[in-house]
């Protein structure tokens, strides 16, 4: 299973692959612009990601501007419910309008942090991991 984790805080980022482990050894990327080349790369090296742990708050380009990108390019590459990543939004974030509009954009799942084992355990349970 391919993972990527995308948080511009090395902290988040360890600890959700540590909680991870079992599953896969993710990628991490600390920036939208680096999630989005490393997403495409993925796909060119016919090694996409199923799964993509997805911070909402980066510099430069957050977290929905990545998740739009990612699924305007699946649309457009792949054919519908055929390999598209699974999506799980990550932010200290917990309104109603931010967790609606993130699902509205495309995404499975949204955590709100902090991050524990539990949560984790929790989405990929619900994914079918």
């Amino acid at each position: 299973m391919n993972i990527l984790i995308v948080d511009d805080d090395l902290a988040n980022c360890q600890l959700i692959k540590h909680l991870l482990v079992d599953f896969s050894e993710p990628d991490i990327v600390d920036n939208g612009d680096k999630a989005v080349k490393a997403f495409l790369e993925a796909h060119r090296n016919k090694k996409p990601y199923d799964i993509i742990f997805l911070d909402i708050m980066m510099p430069e380009k957050d977290g929905h501007q990545v998740l739009q990108e990612i699924r305007e390019w699946e649309e457009k590459n792949l054919e519908y419910g055929k390999g598209e990543a699974k999506i799980v939004m990550v932010s200290a974030l917990d309104s109603k309008d931010h967790i609606l509009s993130s699902f509205k954009e495309g995404c499975e799942f949204y955590l709100v942090k902090p991050i524990s084992m539990s949560k984790v355990m929790n989405v990929m349970s619900e994914m079918g991991y």
